[in-house]
């Protein structure tokens, strides 16, 4: 496969993903355009490409007829990180008009850049139990909530460090 190809085939895939998520928060009232989307993934131009690929390997996409399609797991997936973007929104003090650059923030902290989950399935069980408790840190304490709102779309996920270790930091603070 020529690396054109390879490289048309990967923009194609993202566009999907973006596209996804901008149409789906527009359908919840909110604002977002594909390329607010992609503007909030990461911190390098390489970010968006990684995920794509990563959901690609994970059966989250995959090509028919030359066309790239979300699976059910894949659409299922997108769904989770809207979900948990909605719940940290309000908090996060993002722009109230930032065209979906909260959506790719949190795509990218929500990716398993640990490559711990080799399927769709076992990533959508990650998303479930990271939107579990986001939900409990909402329940159980307002300031480690809005600290977490804060801090979850704008980790850089590098070295080592995880979501789920700014999940317990913050879920063992004293307040």
């Amino acid at each position: 496969m020529r690396q054109e190809q390879v490289y048309g085939e990967l923009h194609e895939a993202l566009k999907t993903i973006v596209s996804y998520l901008s149409e789906e928060w527009n359908k919840r009232n909110n604002r977002a355009t594909p390329s607010g989307v992609l503007s909030g993934i990461g911190f390098d131009q390489i970010d968006p490409y990684l995920i794509t690929y990563g959901f690609i390997v994970r059966g989250l996409i995959e090509r028919r007829n030359r066309k790239t399609y979300l699976t059910r797991v894949g659409e299922e997936a997108l769904n989770r990180i809207i979900e948990i973007a909605e719940i940290i929104r309000e908090d996060s003090l993002f722009p109230d008009l930032d065209r979906g650059k909260i959506l790719g923030a949190t795509l990218y902290a929500l990716y398993d850049w640990q490559n711990s989950y080799r399927t769709g399935e076992e990533y959508l069980q990650y998303l479930e139990k990271i939107k579990a408790k986001i939900l409990e840190i909402k329940k159980t304490s307002e300031e480690k909530f809005k600290l977490l709102a804060v801090l979850l779309p704008r980790i850089k996920l590098d070295e080592g460090y995880t979501l789920e270790k700014l999940l317990e930091g913050v879920l063992h603070l004293e307040t």
